[in-house]
């Protein structure tokens, strides 16, 4: 049964209402108090949005095209979205180091398959929500992790702990940002066991970095070898990568993702700051428009149940940027 935003958001969105700002408020129970200055101001930016909307949504170019609508980021302003939900500081810090050779010759036949989709697999936990914490290198490595040892050792994925990243991960920023490759190259080369996430669960939901914890239990999946490299121009050589070893984590510029609702992302979206994480799962060369399938971290409640779809090829939101993926884990105790 769709919940009451949901429904919002079809009537929204496919016929056009008058839902105004008391309706959002409803549908995402928003707080702000009528008649006071901050209602106002909320008001208005909601307004501002919903015009941002409409001028996107002029440049679809075919039914498949993504949709831009109200959502639960509509009450932000763009500067306000970035600062509370993308990369202060680079997600990809090391994007432009050469790209490290592949591991082995793929299989042409491979290459043929129309679509796949790791979730039809049982190998992915359930959508996250980074909250209003910029961990989402942490979650999308984290998330890439734990499906890889779900297909390597042919059982149920463990939720492992994004928050054992983001406060004991010394390469990173926490809240602010990390990079993707370093996270990985940490937990492999310190040997760190990644403990269940109900062992060490997240706490920075409100942008907060707590301390490490050392103290764990010695029970988790560790990290015995990585990969990562560039796909630019080369996207297809991202398939068999994705098929052999699981979902992998990327890097992208999600800075126009904040009014996505569904469709095909295959405009607006550059490339041009990598301020966002997260983990390609699939794709789909069926339809006309080939598409590569995306988990993010910013709850079921935002685009496709939690997921985007990105056209393939041309290296859309810089999505062949920096790409990282696992090679082989190993379960401890578990």
């Amino acid at each position: 049964m769709l919940s009451f935003a949901a429904v919002f958001l079809l009537l929204f969105v496919e016929t056009d209402t008058t839902a105004d700002f008391d309706d959002f408020i409803a549908a995402y129970g928003k707080s702000y108090a009528k008649g006071t200055a901050e209602y106002a101001r909320r008001e208005q930016i909601f307004e501002n949005s919903r015009k941002r909307h409409e001028i996107l949504n002029r440049g679809r170019v075919n039914e498949w095209d993504a949709i831009y609508g109200v959502n639960r980021f509509s009450d932000l302003t763009p500067s306000e979205f970035a600062e509370q939900f993308l990369m202060s500081s680079s997600v990809a810090k090391n994007a432009t180091r050469p790209a490290s050779p592949l591991v082995e010759n793929w299989n042409a036949e491979t290459m043929q398959q129309k679509s796949f989709d790791w979730r039809d697999k049982g190998v992915l936990t359930s959508i996250r929500n980074q909250k209003q914490c910029g961990s989402c290198w942490a979650f999308s490595v984290v998330e890439t992790i734990e499906s890889h040892y779900a297909i390597q050792s042919n059982v149920t994925p463990v939720p492992l702990s994004p928050q054992q990243f983001i406060s004991c991960d010394s390469t990173s920023d926490g809240c602010k940002g990390g990079d993707i490759e370093k996270a990985m190259e940490w937990a492999e080369s310190n040997d760190v066991t990644i403990v269940p996430e109900k062992a060490y669960p997240f706490t920075s939901g409100d942008g907060k970095d707590p301390s490490c914890i050392t103290n764990l239990v010695s029970e988790g999946v560790k990290v015995v070898h990585h990969n990562y490299s560039k796909f630019i121009s080369m996207e297809r050589e991202m398939i068999p990568v994705l098929m052999t070893y699981g979902p992998m984590s990327v890097a992208v510029d999600a800075s126009t993702w904040q009014d996505y609702i569904s469709g095909i992302i295959q405009h607006h979206c550059p490339s041009f700051t990598l301020d966002h994480a997260v983990q390609v799962v699939g794709y789909n060369f069926e339809g006309p428009v080939p598409y590569w399938i995306v988990r993010n971290t910013w709850g079921t409640g935002w685009g496709l149940d939690g997921y985007v779809y990105i056209k393939y090829d041309g290296n859309l939101c810089g999505i062949a940027e920096q790409v990282v993926w696992v090679l082989e884990t190993r379960g401890v105790n578990l």
